[in-house]
Order: C-alpha cells, then sequence, then structure tokens
C-alpha cells in the first residue's frame, strides 16, 4: 500500500477532476446567454501528506470499496458569509469515474455538470458570495430544501447511522460509504498558534467559471473541494503469541466488535474555533523531539498537498482533527449497543468495522460515554471454568464448590459463629452436644455469568432444637450476616465454552497530544477514582485532555493487543450507566491505538 504521513481527519476518499486552471486560454460565453446549457466543473480532491514530525501520524491508503464513488450531488449557497449563506440549488454530478491503474486511491477525474440557465446567470451576476458544498454517496437521503435554509442548518442535517459493525463478508454497503466537504483552517496548528484562523467547510465558486460547454468545465473547475469520509475506521490485530497464557491459563484472540456508538452523525464535521489556541501539556522530557509538532494538536502543521498538475490554482489549507458530534456536550443515553451481545457477529482479527462519530468533552469522558471495542478471548482450551473474583485461578464446578465452602467454613469469624449458636442450642436442650455444619448450594448456570447466587446453609446435629427454635435469635443473626459478608468477598464467575470478554475505551489524540498515565514517563495528574481527581476541572482539564478519547470520522483506529494480564468478565459488561472514568488504575489488556487517509489511530491493548 501506498503510505502517506498525517494525524487525524485526513481526508477524504476522492480526487475528482483536476483543481487545475491551466495556462490555456479558456474562453467563457461572451454574451453570458446559455441556450444550449450551462456547465460548472467541481473538483473533488482528496489531501495528500508531506511527511511531519506529528507523533502517532500516518496516512494510510485503505481499500478500494472504501473510495468508490456512488453518486455525488452538488449544493449551491449564496451569502456573504459561509454560516449565513442560504440554499440556491442542488445538482447530480456524473459518477462515471474510474479508479486510476488500479491504484487504491481514485486519482484524477474530469467531470462537468449540468446545470439550468437561470442558476447560471445569478452564479455569474450575483452579488454575494456563492458556495459549493458536496455530498457523494448520499444513497437516496437527499433534502428538500427551500430558499431560506441556512448552511449553518443544513451543516447539522442527519444521517442514520452505520448500525452495528459491518461483518467482515459485508464491510461496506453496496451503496458506499458518504463523503462530505471537510472542514479546514487557513492557518497553520502543530508548533505555531491558530488562534487567528479561520475554518471553512464550503468553498467559494469562481462565477467566471461557468461555461457553455462541458469540456470547458472540466479543463477549468469552478471549485476545488476537500472531502472527507464520513464514517470511523477500526482495525483490531493481536501480538499476543498463539500460545500464550496467563498464570498458564492458555489464551486465544477469537475476534472483536464496537460498541456504544451514535446513531446518528452530522453530515458535515462540525469545528470549534476556539480548540485552537488549546495547547498540548508537552512539559515531560519525553515529549522533548516531539512536542513542537504537537503543541497545538486540533489543527495540523502541514498544509494540504494536493494531487494536482504542476501550476494548477488550489487553495491551502491545513487539516482540523476532532469534531463536535450530535450529543457532544450532553450525556449520551441515546448511544447503540450499550453492551457487546455475545451472540453477535464478531469480527475477525485484521479486519475492519465501520462506525459513527463520538465525541464529548472532558466532563464526559468516562465509559457510558465512549465508543468501545469488546475482545473474545478463549482460555482452557474452550473448557468450561470457574473464577473467583475476577481473579485468574480457574477451577472445575465440584473444586469450585469445595474451595467455596472450605474457604467459608475456614473464616474465624463464621467458624466461631457457627459455635456460637451450636453452644445456644445445647444451652437450651440443657442435656446434648449440638454439631454444626456448613453447606454449599451450588447450581452450575447454563450459560457465562458473572457474580451469579449460591447460598451457603448450614444444619446442626445432636438434638431436637433447631435454631429457629431458640428463645434469644442473637447468634442466628450473627450468624446469618456473616455467612453474607463471607459470600460478597467469594464472587465465582462462569466461564461457559472458557469465553471471556474485554472492554477497550477508544483514544484519539492519547498519549502524546493528551498525556496522562498513573506512571511516568506521562505522568501529569494524580491518579483517583472520579473525572476531577484524574483530568482536574475547568479550562485547565479542557487544554490538557479535549479530545483524549473519542472517535472521529475518516480516522481509522488501528488497535494492537500487545498482551494479556488477567482473565476478563464472563460475560460482555454493559456500560450504559458506567461512571468509571476512561483511565483507570488497572487495566486487563494492553492495547496501542495508531490513528491512519484514513489517519490511524494506533493502540496497544493489554488484556
Amino acid at each position: 500500500m501506498k503510505k502517506v504521513s498525517l494525524f487525524a481527519l485526513a481526508a477524504a476518499g476522492l480526487l475528482l477532476g483536476a483543481c487545475s486552471s491551466d495556462d490555456a486560454v479558456v474562453q467563457t460565453n461572451p454574451n453570458g446567454d446559455f441556450t444550449d446549457g450551462a456547465y460548472i466543473g467541481i473538483a473533488l480532491q482528496l489531501p495528500s501528506a508531506t511527511a511531519t514530525t506529528r507523533a502517532n501520524e500516518d496516512f494510510e491508503d485503505g481499500e478500494s470499496d472504501e473510495f468508490a464513488v456512488k453518486n455525488a450531488t452538488l449544493y449551491l449557497f449564496e451569502g456573504d458569509t459561509e454560516a449565513a449563506a442560504t440554499y440556491m440549488a442542488q445538482y447530480a454530478i456524473g459518477t462515471a469515474y474510474n479508479t486510476d491503474g488500479g491504484a487504491n486511491i481514485t486519482s484524477t477525474y474530469n467531470e462537468a455538470t449540468l446545470i439550468d440557465n437561470e442558476t447560471a446567470d445569478l452564479i455569474k451576476n450575483n452579488e454575494k458570495n456563492v458556495y459549493a458544498y458536496v455530498i457523494v454517496n448520499h444513497n437516496g437521503l437527499i433534502p428538500a430544501l427551500d430558499k431560506s435554509v441556512t448552511f449553518a442548518d443544513f451543516s447539522k442535517w442527519e444521517f442514520a447511522a452505520f448500525g452495528s459493525p459491518v461483518a467482515e463478508e459485508k464491510k461496506i454497503s453496496d451503496e458506499g460509504l458518504l463523503m462530505t466537504n471537510s472542514p479546514i483552517s487557513d492557518v497553520a496548528g502543530g508548533a505555531a498558534e491558530p488562534s487567528r484562523a479561520n475554518y471553512t467547510t464550503l468553498v467559494q465558486i469562481d462565477k467566471e467559471k461557468i461555461f457553455s460547454t462541458a469540456e470547458l468545465a472540466k479543463s477549468s473547475p469552478a471549485a476545488c473541494i476537500y472531502v472527507e469520509r464520513a464514517a470511523v475506521k477500526v482495525t483490531v490485530s493481536s501480538t499476543v503469541a498463539a500460545k500464550a497464557t496467563v498464570n498458564d491459563v492458555p489464551v486465544t484472540i477469537l475476534g472483536w466488535q464496537i460498541f456504544n456508538y451514535e446513531p446518528t452523525f452530522y453530515n458535515t464535521r462540525q469545528v470549534d474555533a476556539a480548540w485552537g489556541p488549546l495547547a498540548t501539556d508537552a512539559n515531560k522530557d519525553v515529549f522533548t523531539q516531539m512536542k513542537a509538532a504537537n503543541l497545538y494538536r486540533f489543527v495540523s502543521g502541514t498544509a494540504f498537498d494536493p494531487q494536482i498538475p504542476a501550476g494548477a490554482d488550489h487553495t491551502d489549507g491545513y487539516r482540523t482533527y476532532f469534531a463536535k458530534d450530535v450529543n457532544y456536550n450532553v450525556a449520551k443515553p441515546v448511544l447503540a449497543k450499550t453492551q457487546a451481545p455475545a451472540d453477535g457477529t464478531w469480527i475477525a482479527l485484521d479486519k475492519s468495522g465501520y462506525t459513527t462519530e463520538n465525541t464529548f468533552d472532558v466532563e464526559r469522558m468516562d465509559w457510558q460515554n465512549t465508543t468501545q471495542v469488546a475482545v473474545k478471548a478463549q482460555f482452557n482450551g474452550g473448557e468450561d471454568f470457574y473464577t473467583i473474583n475476577g481473579g485468574n485461578d480457574i477451577y472445575k464446578a465440584d473444586v469450585l464448590k469445595t474451595y467455596i465452602a472450605t474457604s467459608i467454613t475456614n473464616l474465624p469469624a463464621v467458624n466461631n459463629a457457627l459455635k456460637a449458636v451450636a453452644k445456644a442450642l445445647a444451652d437450651q436442650d440443657g442435656t446434648n452436644t449440638y454439631t454444626g455444619t456448613l453447606a454449599v448450594n451450588f447450581t452450575e448456570p447454563a450459560a457465562s455469568k458473572d457474580g451469579f447466587d449460591y447460598t451457603v446453609s448450614y444444619s446442626f446435629t445432636g438434638g431436637t432444637v433447631a435454631p429457629d427454635d431458640l428463645t434469644d435469635q442473637t447468634t442466628v443473626e450473627a450468624l446469618d450476616d456473616l455467612i453474607e459478608a463471607a459470600q460478597a468477598s467469594f464472587v465465582p464467575s462462569f466461564h461457559k465454552g472458557g469465553l471471556a470478554y474485554y472492554n477497550v475505551r477508544i483514544k484519539h489524540f492519547g498519549e502524546y497530544e493528551t498525556p496522562w498515565s498513573s506512571t511516568e514517563p506521562f505522568a501529569t495528574v494524580v491518579p483517583g477514582l472520579t473525572i476531577p481527581q484524574i483530568y482536574g476541572t475547568g479550562d485547565d482539564a479542557t487544554k490538557r485532555f479535549l479530545g483524549r478519547y473519542g472517535v472521529v470520522r475518516d480516522n481509522w483506529y488501528k488497535l494492537t493487543i500487545s498482551d494479556v494480564k488477567k482473565i476478563g468478565t464472563a460475560e460482555p459488561v454493559d456500560v450504559s450507566a458506567d461512571p468509571t472514568p476512561d483511565d483507570e488504575i488497572e487495566n486487563y489488556i494492553s492495547v496501542h491505538v495508531h490513528i491512519l487517509p484514513w489517519v490511524i489511530r494506533n493502540q496497544d491493548v493489554v488484556l
């Protein structure tokens, strides 16, 4: 595969037409009389990138069907500013495209769009700016707009999400991946603060480039538009050895799936100019070599390097690296599939899944708001086993029952309470000596189960007085309380078929742009149990950690499982009401996230 360098919102999926106005003279119709039709050329551009020093910044082409163009629609807006611009008209763009030489990335295509005479005259004679916007692969979801619709409102028109992650045999629908204009900055970030940047999504039309023939329009496009895919791509791989073990128990990684994602997404990625001046916390020695390139993380320090003919006209721009999704600064009870179903579709390692943009502020950087990957592993050669308290020791049913019974009985407090009840029975009897015993009433679950119930009963021999017959129930109540507390200390999990599950929160900026860890070299705050304890509060927390977690469109998050530390949960975990901060002290799985154009974000995972 071709690889170039980049980090976050790499841009898009295709290149239609060259963004050029060649030195050759191009004649417009001198009278503005388009009796035989008017044509406008729109070039859709996939930006390439020159090498940068930015950490975790790579580009990779991906697969050919991720660039497929099934349909394209041009939207025209008019106004003094982008946000206030109102809808003018829309037209289908021809899609008779072929990949150049079989390459993964589509190359240069020349295509003209036929527009009506009235619109042509409006463009050429308009006192206001005329802007272009394109939706590629809209799958028939074309909104009916009227003249009062502003681009600010249109840009938040919602598409339905991609649904649950697609299976490996059906990675992308026949309609292709939706693509739209990419928001860009006119000022570089990275090492320099982009405080005076303008962020634009619409592309201004050159009003003089309305032609009477398709050939003229193809040779001199009126606008060059950078587009990006609306999908988020995820791939999980593993470097864990085939014969790896946890506490000498063999483990195999079986598959993965995405869960806890947004059910809808904006047709246009939403950016906030206030993010530009936010500087990365790069004071640690480990950042000496790369901190300058990483400092202002929300805008690239490297301009787009469009693959266009020498001397062609184009506007330099800089990628923007984050987004506000449809529920950015509110709680996310609407997230879809908050628990990875055990019987759902599990994607094979090294295969791709696709999901929807999901971002949030630092205040909501916790499990219930974060898109995650569930990883399924198999231990013990696929044979059933039990664990206690999430430990790494495995038990068969009979061994577990004996272990629990022995452990509870041997607890001094429980044993003494059992003897106290026996003595009370003997005292009330007045003749016989009583002996107490404990029994574990244990039923094997039919399916994997975390923390299932079992009962502990007691019985006494030696006479006819029963515990319920005791005049003073104090000793019986004390025994019951101690047994209940003991059971809470011995919580079994049943792993049917030897299966175990892990949750991995997906990082966006991650350690280099938003460094945090419980140990050096990334320690920036004292670890704690709440979001304010872990990340701090207010503007300082936003400056240091905004965007650390989340998934953003047109990013490819490559998760690599590098180690398995513990046996996972017996069943997938529901995170819908889990306020655990995304960064916690103990991890069961080591994951490296590398994020690719697709921007790859790598993440090492330790299970």
